[in-house]
């Protein structure tokens, strides 16, 4: 719906100009200051649309160029930051994963170990576990 919009104004201008340029066909001079120019109004009002238009595209374009370079300069930086974070929680998985393999060969001994008491016996490992990461 929207660039039916923008289709059917452009041509609605278009339109405009074409019929102001229709209507207006006598010469007229134009003055550039440095020279005066004998030329039909129409030739004066359709070279003027299309200059604006050119002026509008380059101005428009210079603005897409911009914002493509820093879309690139962003997707660079996010895969760059992306990496680096799985990165470090790949290392804290790993590191994780160490101290459970460590806790559950800890249980293991306590409960090898232990006089039928196992309750007991990680109760206070826990506790000593805790005072040691503290």
């Amino acid at each position: 719906m929207k660039d039916h919009r923008k289709i059917i104004t452009s041509f609605i201008l278009v339109c405009i100009v074409v019929i102001f340029s229709v209507v207006n066909t006598h010469r007229v001079i134009v003055n550039f200051g440095f020279t005066n120019i004998q030329a039909p109004l129409i030739f004066i009002i359709l070279g003027s649309t299309i200059l604006g238009a050119l002026i509008v595209f380059v101005t428009w374009f210079s603005s897409y160029l911009k914002q493509r370079k820093e879309i690139k300069r962003l997707k660079t930086e996010l895969e760059t930051s992306t990496e680096k974070h799985d990165k470090k929680m790949k290392q804290k998985l790993t590191d994780l994963e160490e101290k459970l393999v460590e806790k559950e060969e800890r249980i293991k001994e306590l409960e090898n170990g232990s006089n039928g008491n196992p309750v007991i016996e990680v109760a206070s490992s826990v506790k000593t576990d805790q005072l040691v990461d503290s």
